[in-house]
């Protein structure tokens, strides 16, 4: 039999340690991206870039510092002038929805979920943006981001929202669906997102985020959620959007929020004041 010269263990060893490191050092993938133009209830608006990050087992990455550089590009491949580039989670995240024409209301399992996302600082243009991410373990992730177009949508004001809990503890959500929306909706294929966010200490813990159509006008958290969200926030925020499918265009709607959060909750519509002049 032959005898391994310590030389040739060295190497072994040393080829034996690369497939070790090889086998252990995760991957990361993206999860999801988007470039986004924001309107706001408060007549603000800007731009935003988001997306999401996750290991080759399919984990959400839970650090900031898992992410080391982001570079977008222009379609041209200039750099993009991006602001501070921030983390949100890991939190509980909850989808849910409303089938038109089909099931009706379903509700998915809880799961762990986090996102980057930084403000866009220079003009947006229309076409293919490249994203770069640069990874802790030396990994360069690489997407194409389509931004196909510049749009305002319109936004439900939160003045029309009326919510109310039932004797089961199932909270109802209603608003009033502007006109210019509907008709929006039959040139873009339109979302809206009516959920409850869970906050501790400042930070979303939890998010119920269901998908509804543009003209169904009425959201629903059962009862068994939305006590989930309360047990674990010290306020709880109504979240409101409208949203093109491709999330190239959002507008948010004020919040209302809880605090302390309640077991019980009653939103009714603000009428709005008619100043009448003295002249």
């Amino acid at each position: 039999m032959k005898k391994i010269t310590p030389v040739g263990l060295i190497f072994f060893l040393a080829l034996f340690y690369v497939f070790f490191q090889a086998g252990t050092c995760l991957a990361y993938q993206f999860a999801w991206n988007v470039i986004q133009h924001r309107v706001h209830e408060s007549q603000a608006t800007d731009n935003r870039l988001a997306f999401e990050i996750q290991d080759d087992s399919g984990n959400y990455v839970e650090s900031k510092s898992t992410v080391t550089a982001v570079v977008l590009k222009y379609p041209d491949g200039s750099p993009v002038t991006l602001g501070e580039l921030l983390f949100e989670g890991p939190y509980e995240y909850i989808g849910a929805g409303f089938f038109a024409g089909g099931p009706g209301w379903y509700f998915n399992d809880p799961e762990q979920i986090s996102d980057f996302f930084a403000d866009i600082e220079s003009p947006l243009v229309t076409g293919a943006y490249t994203l770069e991410v640069s990874m802790i373990n030396g990994e360069n992730l690489s997407a194409t981001i389509n931004f196909d177009f510049l749009l305002d949508l319109p936004i439900i004001s939160s003045r029309t929202f009326q919510i109310h809990t039932d004797a089961s503890g199932n909270v109802h959500w209603t608003w009033k669906i502007p006109e210019q929306l509907l008709l929006l909706a039959q040139s873009y294929t339109i979302q809206i997102r009516a959920g409850v966010a869970a906050y501790n200490s400042g930070e979303m813990v939890a998010l119920y985020w269901p998908n509804l159509p543009a003209e169904m006008g009425y959201s629903i958290v059962p009862a068994g959620i939305y006590q989930d969200l309360v047990s674990q926030a010290d306020d709880l925020r109504f979240a409101f959007q409208v949203r093109t499918s491709n999330n190239n265009a959002r507008a948010y709607s004020s919040r209302i929020i809880f605090s302390p959060p309640s077991s019980a909750v009653s939103v009714i519509p603000k009428k709005s004041v008619v100043v009448v002049p003295l002249n």
